[in-house]
């Protein structure tokens, strides 16, 4: 837990037990719904599979500016992007910015990787726990 909060970070884009961010998918009962196998494969690549609600867009402004994040109501005339910190939804309409696209890679970082074996344990068996 210690190291889900801390170091590994994964606490600012997810949440357990009502605490944490909402940018990513809330992890309560995650172990029930992945096996181990898919658990790891989920944490070592996270674009393989993005949860249904978490898929992401790319939005360019005509400063040049790239904003990527988390998208919801993408119509015709704009798009919203949940905010970095995720406490808030922001519009951008399309006849204002240079470009919409759709992003295939997920906005979860691949930390796990870089975690020490022992590290990695901890967190599968954080994860699992839940």
């Amino acid at each position: 837990e210690q190291l889900f909060n801390g170091a590994a970070g994964c606490i600012a884009c997810h949440s357990y037990r009502d605490q944490g961010g909402n940018i990513g998918p809330a992890l309560d009962g995650v172990s029930a719904d992945i096996p181990p196998t898919g658990l790891s494969n989920a944490l070592l690549n996270p674009s393989a599979r993005i949860t249904e609600g978490y898929a992401s867009k790319q939005v360019e402004l005509d400063d040049g500016t790239v904003i990527r994040g988390r998208f919801r109501n993408d119509s015709e005339l704009a798009v919203q992007l949940q905010s970095a910190d995720g406490k808030r939804w922001v519009t951008y309409f399309k006849d204002r910015v240079k470009s919409v696209i759709e992003v295939s890679e997920s906005l979860m970082p691949a930390v796990y990787g870089d975690l020490t074996s022992e590290q990695q344990q901890q967190l599968m068996a954080f994860l699992n726990s839940l």
